[in-house]
């Protein structure tokens, strides 16, 4: 199958591309990526940047394209399209998510990436059902872009699987998954920059933390590459431990021993 990546033109694409790819909240940001092209450009994770398949092909990227862009990003805040601030997310912040960052690079396979929940995991413990902060490191992919890798690993798309979520236990109220059984489903990406005809999953892009495999069940999430908070994210249930919560666990674990002691009578 030969290798596809389309790129869907529209009203300021290119300069949009550019500007969400490298967080340019204002028009000086602008000016600024143009006295700083070479460095940006060599960074890679971006649209532009050469690559290699993983059939080999290699790909020698779009420099000239890239700078076009560049150039593109600062009329449309000359003419009052792009306004100063308006791109909330990509404010620096002490994780490192600045204007010259990752913040909007391919989400890959790798531990990088971590998807994480917006909303709580739900789960049966015992007979109680008991909300978790649950997250996933990602780096054990079961789908993802068969041809098309960033830093030497897959890419994810759109519909694309991880295995292996943390951070929670007994089983989810209606995928009964959870820890290793438990799958992440990415739902959005970028709809204008695609793999094999895929929207691809980038920063912020939603997901389902702790769904089965089919993608039923799980709690919604996001795709984030700041493993600062993350990490600050995945500690909070284990800070947040409580004698109730705990009590179910143990009784969970009790119950799951006396069967394997009984299961053969």
């Amino acid at each position: 199958m030969a290798l596809e990546i389309s790129i869907i033109a529209g009203p300021n694409h290119n300069a949009d591309l550019f500007r969400k790819n490298f967080g340019i909240d204002s028009a000086q940001q602008a000016s600024d990526a143009l006295n700083n092209l070479d460095g940006l450009y060599a960074r890679g994770g971006h649209p532009w940047a050469p690559f290699t398949a993983n059939n080999g092909e290699f790909f020698p990227g779009e420099r000239e394209s890239f700078e076009a862009a560049a150039r593109q990003v600062k009329e449309p805040y000359d003419q009052g399209i792009y306004q100063d601030g308006e791109l909330t997310e990509s404010q620096p912040t002490e994780e490192g998510q600045d204007f010259w960052g990752n913040a909007r690079h391919a989400a890959n396979d790798s531990h990088e990436w971590k998807a994480i929940c917006s909303v709580p995991d739900f789960c049966k413990v015992g007979n109680a059902v008991v909300p978790f902060d649950s997250f996933a490191t990602l780096g054990n992919q079961t789908q993802s872009s068969p041809d098309v890798k960033a830093q030497g690993v897959p890419v994810y798309r759109v519909g694309d699987l991880h295995k292996g979520v943390q951070g929670d236990a007994g089983s989810h109220v209606v995928a009964g998954t959870s820890l290793g059984g438990g799958y992440v489903k990415f739902l959005s990406g970028q709809n204008d920059v695609k793999v094999n005809g895929i929207p691809l999953v980038r920063q912020d892009s939603s997901c389902l933390v702790n769904c089965n495999g089919a993608g039923i069940g799980g709690a919604l999430g996001k795709v984030v590459t700041t493993q600062r908070s993350a990490d600050t994210r995945a500690e909070k249930p284990a800070q947040e431990a409580n004698p109730e919560l705990q009590a179910l666990l143990d009784a969970e674990a009790d119950e799951r021993s006396l069967w394997q002691k009984t299961k053969d009578f």
